[in-house]
């Protein structure tokens, strides 16, 4: 099922829709120049037809009204949008709307403009199939979104439902306790390949560019809060903010 949904994703035509044409097709959750990891993850390319045979070797085969069902039961999903906010996700929703139906996969679209509410009605309760957001490994340690949403002891609640096992922890956990940069940097790779190419717990869209400026003697915090209290917060030299 992963398999057909991430096949299914025509990821060029949604860099044209989005951002102006500024988004780039995404393999990964980390692109291959940050942090020095180059290319080391295959990702998911757009095959529908791949995708149909998925689906039907399944068991759920298309009815008369053009959606799939096995034993009686609607092939539906219930996909979540709010991350951060439903304008930095738009209209990407619906456009994989269009996308899953061509391949007879019905989505349920749950708008949510409220991180209070996602957090607490939908992701902490796992009251979803799939969630969209728009999310950066805001911070200069190369584990830090793996970790965070992939990890089974990841801080951030919610997202122990995206766990993807005792591989990815292992990796994590040996990428976060070596000293050596090159074994960090290996073991991130590895993570990073069990997430994207083998347990598929994150399906990858576009990479977005987004910058930060200040002026020089400014800090900013990116260090990791479970609260997230004073995160990103503008530090002035003169102790203002």
């Amino acid at each position: 099922m992963r398999r057909a949904l991430a096949l299914s994703i025509d990821r060029e035509a949604v860099a044209r829709v989005l951002y102006g044409g500024h988004g780039v097709v995404a393999r990964g959750l980390l692109p291959d120049w940050m942090f020095g990891l180059g290319a080391h993850v295959q990702g998911w390319g757009h095959d529908p037809v791949q995708a149909r045979a998925l689906l039907e070797a399944a068991g759920w085969t298309l009815g008369p009204d053009g959606l799939r069902q096995r034993n009686g039961e609607l092939l539906r999903l219930r996909l979540v949008a709010a991350f951060p906010n439903l304008a930095a996700v738009a209209p990407f929703p619906e456009l994989l709307q269009q996308m899953l139906r061509a391949v007879g996969i019905a989505l349920e679209i749950v708008a949510v403009d409220d991180s209070a509410l996602y957090s607490q009605r939908f992701l902490e309760p796992g009251a979803g199939d799939l969630f969209v957001e728009l999310a950066g490994n805001t911070n200069l340690d190369p584990t830090f979104l793996l970790y965070n949403l992939f990890h089974s002891q990841t801080p951030w609640r919610g997202y122990r439902h995206m766990a993807a096992g005792a591989a990815l922890d292992r990796a994590l956990d040996a990428a976060r306790a070596s000293a050596d940069a090159a074994q960090r940097l290996d073991a991130v790779r590895r993570t990073h390949r069990i997430v994207i190419d083998e347990a598929l717990a994150a399906i990858p869209i576009l990479l977005v560019p987004q910058f930060v400026l200040s002026r020089p003697g400014v800090r900013l915090t990116m260090s990791e809060h479970r609260d997230w209290i004073d995160y990103g917060a503008a530090l002035l030299p003169n102790g203002a903010r």
